[in-house]
């Protein structure tokens, strides 16, 4: 019997994405005030419960460490609390902010009132999701690349004013969607919401092998032309790469390490008004494993097939084909093996 070995050893990573609460999230559990703790539920980490009003459970976006936040189908949460003059709510970062329901911002001063909702994201969804604004209302997401989705009833219900204003991250790539302009509620909604760069890779790869990116683009400008920039850096921020106006590139050569990938997608409109948004993801190139050692051959005979015991295998999960043999640690057995023939293991 003969063993080949091939000189690398191919590893699986599969990653599984599920839906779950983490402790900080909350949501809705009746209509009402955004600053009652009435409104809403806490996750403790093991159960949902009413916050207790202190750090860190206070309404979202109160204290530190809030995560996602979910206004619940068929409930209206409100915003009408000026803390001084037109200086109103303001909270700390928050995680993506969910709307199946209504978010209602009203204003009982007689000027403008400015809404400070710190998120990366927030989303109105279908079939009812829907944010409403008084006259003289501003709504801000005031964190870099900051992205409204919307779908559902959208944004007043496709019914706005010039005093209302939706301001989404920060100079220089901020981006100010009202009710004239390029940049009007309803063409927010009728793209889906606000610029939106959505960067993918083939990560993770073997060392060798090529780094693929894939570019895309969602909201605002969709049926414009976008132009995209990729931008490659290393741990210590130095550029790897950038590639202009490549909306998919593959990057050849790049040595083992985490690198981070971010793409830039702008769109120019009539009025030469530039909207850009950028998004970073990780990309991983794995060291190339060495040649795994041939241990104890057992050979074939009357009861069983042989096998062959490879010692030398890579932390982590592994795979090892033909076979499709699956397991971790430094050592694994490949059974099966007939008389006469070779065998090749990858």
């Amino acid at each position: 019997m003969k063993i080949k070995l091939l000189p690398t050893l191919l590893l699986v990573l599969s990653q599984t994405l599920v839906y779950s609460q983490t402790t900080g999230d909350y949501r809705s559990t009746t209509s009402g005030l955004w600053i009652s703790t009435s409104s809403w539920q806490y996750y403790n980490g093991s159960s949902w419960v009413i916050p207790s009003g202190t750090a860190p459970q206070g309404y979202p976006g109160q204290y530190s460490g809030t995560g996602a936040v979910l206004i619940q189908s068929g409930h209206t949460i409100t915003i009408n609390q000026p803390v001084s003059g037109t200086v109103a709510i303001t909270t700390q970062l928050m995680g993506t902010v969910t709307v199946t329901g209504a978010l209602s911002l009203l204003n009982s001063t007689s000027g403008i009132i400015d809404y400070n909702l710190t998120t990366e994201n927030i989303i109105v969804t279908s079939p009812n999701g829907r944010i409403l604004m008084d006259s003289k209302v501003n709504i801000t997401m005031p964190v870099d690349n900051a992205v409204l989705q919307v779908s559902g009833l959208g944004i007043n219900n496709g019914v706005c004013n010039n005093t209302q204003s939706f301001i989404i991250g920060l100079l220089p790539s901020q981006t100010l969607a009202n009710c004239e302009g390029n940049l009007k509620f309803s063409y927010v909604s009728a793209d889906g919401g606000t610029s939106n760069s959505k960067p993918t890779s083939n990560s993770p790869v073997c060392e060798g092998s090529p780094v693929k990116l894939y570019g895309d683009y969602s909201g605002l400008g969709a049926d414009k032309t976008v132009v995209y920039l990729w931008t490659v850096l290393d741990n210590n921020n130095n550029i790897v790469n950038q590639n202009g106006n490549s909306r998919n590139p593959i990057i050849t050569g790049i040595l083992p390490g985490t690198y981070k990938a971010t793409l830039k997608c702008s769109v120019q409109y009539d009025n030469n008004t530039v909207v850009s948004n950028s998004e970073t993801i990780k990309v991983v190139v794995n060291p190339t494993p060495t040649v795994p050692v041939i241990g104890t051959i057992k050979p074939i005979d009357c009861n069983s097939n042989g096998s062959v015991i490879l010692n030398g295998l890579p932390s982590g999960t592994w795979t090892i084909n033909p076979g499709n043999i699956t397991g971790s640690g430094s050592t694994g057995t490949v059974t099966g093996l007939m008389v006469g023939n070779s065998y090749s293991f990858s």
